[in-house]
């Protein structure tokens, strides 16, 4: 058995943009980024309005406007991170409601220039891994990333278990061992 260091796991990115055919330039800036091949966070560059004002648009497969593409790449995601000065350091679990069919994505906001550290950090993942080869240096290769997964995703309350496991202790949530358990 080899020893992998807990917090150094594979990190894949791509560009939204790419997920979307007739939508390309209305996704332009936003990026996923899945840890441990389990949890996956969105970068979404800005949000059309409070998140709880949120609404699915009618086609959420060609999204009409920059607004209603921000809006499905926000309600479509566990975990978004989102630029917003105003709201920087903040994080919130948006209510599920009917108006949103149900969704209850978590929100980490950023202010700007920590924003622009995150998404260089970000862009490089996805360069390197086109989405789908992990890259296993995760701390030399995006230390802006992995500060900012340590701090605010794992460190936040708003995390479910079953990724805190991942993201904090991969190897024992690979093998089923449950929190308490030796």
């Amino acid at each position: 058995m080899k020893p992998v260091p807990r917090a150094d796991y594979s990190v894949s990115g791509r560009a939204y943009s790419a997920e979307y055919p007739g939508a390309e330039e209305r996704m332009q800036g936003a990026y996923w980024v899945e840890l441990n091949a389990i949890v996956t966070l969105a970068f979404v560059p800005r949000l059309p309005c409070h998140p709880e004002m949120l609404r699915w648009p009618d086609d959420v497969d060609v999204p009409a406007t920059d607004d209603e593409a921000m809006a499905v790449l926000a309600l479509s995601n566990m975990y978004v991170v989102v630029a917003d000065d105003w709201r920087a350091g903040q994080a919130m679990r948006l209510p599920p409601s009917a108006g949103n069919d149900g969704a209850s994505p978590v929100f980490f906001f950023v202010a700007r220039p920590e924003w622009e550290h995150l998404i260089a950090n970000v862009r490089c993942a996805a360069q390197l891994t086109h989405g789908y080869q992990p890259s296993v240096h995760y701390r030399d290769e995006f230390p802006d990333l992995a500060s900012f997964v340590e701090r605010r995703v794992i460190g936040s309350d708003l995390l479910d278990s079953y990724s805190r496991a991942f993201l904090a202790d991969p190897e024992r949530a690979k093998a089923g061992v449950s929190e308490g358990e030796p």
